[in-house]
C-alpha cells in the first residue's frame, strides 16, 4: 500500500468508528448504559470495524501483476488465465479476495500468487489461526460442537466436516514432525 492509501484507510476507519459509535450511543442517550450493554456495543462496533479494516487491508494488498508467474509445484513459467473472486476465512469472518489466477500447462497446477503473497497455505481457504483453532477445539470436543462455538464467539461459519479434516490433518503434521506448524492458540 502507498502512504496515501494507508492514510485514506486510517481516515476511513476513524470515520467508520465515529459513525458506528454515534449511531449506537444516540439510541441510548436517555439513560446510562449497563455493563452488559457497553459490552455488547463494544463487541458490535468492534466486529464491524474489524471487518471493514481487514477487508480494506486485503484489498490494498499488492498482488503480483504480469502475464506469467513461476509455478509453485514445478517452477515452470505459467500463464495468467483469469481473475477470480475467492474467499478466505479469518478470525474476523469470511473475506472476499479478487485474485489473478495462473495455470501451469506442464504440471496442470492452478494457483493464485496473491494467496502466497498474503501467506495463505497452498490450497487452504482459512488463515493459520483459524485452522489452529479448528484443530485445538476439534481435538478437545466433538467436531460437531465446534461450528456452534465459532459462530457464537467469533461470528464465523465452519462446518463440522471442515473441523474434522483440519484437526486430522494438523494432528498428522504434528505426529510426523512438520517443517511449519500453524500457531498455537
Amino acid at each position: 500500500m502507498t502512504r496515501e492509501e494507508i492514510e485514506r484507510l486510517i481516515a476511513d476507519t476513524q470515520r467508520q468508528v465515529g459513525e458506528a459509535l454515534r449511531a449506537r450511543l444516540s439510541e441510548s442517550a436517555e439513560r446510562p448504559l449497563t455493563i452488559d450493554e457497553i459490552e455488547a456495543l463494544v463487541e458490535e462496533v468492534g466486529r464491524e470495524v474489524d471487518s471493514r479494516l481487514e477487508q480494506g487491508l486485503i484489498e490494498g494488498h499488492q498482488e503480483p501483476t504480469g502475464n506469467t508467474a513461476p509455478c509453485p509445484e514445478c517452477g515452470q513459467s505459467c500463464r495468467y488465465k483469469d481473475r477470480h473472486e475467492t474467499k478466505v476465512l479469518t478470525t474476523h469472518g469470511e473475506r472476499s479476495l479478487a485474485c489473478r489466477y495462473y495455470y501451469c500447462g506442464s504440471c496442470r497446477c492452478g494457483f493464485y500468487p496473491a494467496h502466497a503473497a498474503l501467506g495463505l497455505e497452498r490450497g487452504r481457504r482459512a488463515t493459520r489461526q483459524v485452522r489452529a483453532w479448528q484443530a485445538k477445539y476439534g481435538s478437545e470436543s466433538a467436531f460437531a460442537s465446534v461450528p456452534e462455538l465459532f459462530q457464537e464467539l467469533r461470528g464465523i461459519n465452519v462446518s463440522a466436516s471442515t473441523v474434522e479434516r483440519t484437526t486430522i490433518e494438523i494432528g498428522e503434521q504434528l505426529r510426523t514432525g512438520p517443517t511449519a506448524v500453524p500457531p498455537t492458540v
